[in-house]
Parts: structure tokens; C-alpha cells; sequence
């Protein structure tokens, strides 16, 4: 079974934009994996997905078997963002 398994997701904007259209990826436990692209091609979006900060306007996501949706807390706790500027990974004015 794989570790993460997009299924047919696509994500749009409410201005339009078309960011994801009809994507499949199936990752298996241990495999590395680069994701690359130009500019705006989507792998943040991709990203964000995976992660549950971006729900897709279709498809589903799956993390171990189990929706993304359903099962943020666990997802949270095992998937790790890093986002490319810094600045955006501070959410507060403190550690606490």
C-alpha cells in the first residue's frame, strides 16, 4: 500500500485559475522522490495537499491509507513542509 496516493485531484481557485488538473501519484514507504517544475506548474499546491492546508476541488488525497481530510491531526504529525522563504514558516511571535 503507498504512503501517499493522490487520486484524481484537481484544485481551482475562485478566480479561475486552474492550479491541479485530474493529478495521480502513488508514493511507496521508503522511496525518495523529487517532485520539480517551473514556476507556477503546481508542486506547492501539490504540496499543500498532501499536507491538508489546500483541500482539492476533486479527487482525494490519502496518507497511509486514509483521507487526508479525515485525518489531519496524524497527517500533521508525520509529514513535514519546508517552505522555500523562511519567513512564511513563522506563525507567531514566539516558540510557545
Amino acid at each position: 500500500m503507498p504512503i501517499i496516493d493522490i487520486r484524481d485531484v484537481s484544485v481551482s481557485f475562485a478566480d479561475g485559475t486552474v492550479a491541479l488538473s485530474h493529478v495521480n501519484l502513488s508514493v511507496e514507504r521508503g522511496e525518495v522522490l523529487i517532485i520539480a517544475g517551473r514556476n507556477g506548474s503546481g508542486k506547492t499546491v501539490l504540496m499543500r495537499c498532501i499536507t491538508g492546508l489546500v483541500i482539492p476541488t476533486g479527487g482525494a488525497v490519502f496518507f497511509d491509507g486514509k483521507p487526508v481530510s479525515g485525518n489531519l491531526k496524524e497527517v500533521r504529525r508525520r509529514v513535514g513542509l519546508v517552505f522555500q522563504n523562511s519567513e512564511n514558516q513563522i506563525v507567531g511571535q514566539t516558540a510557545e
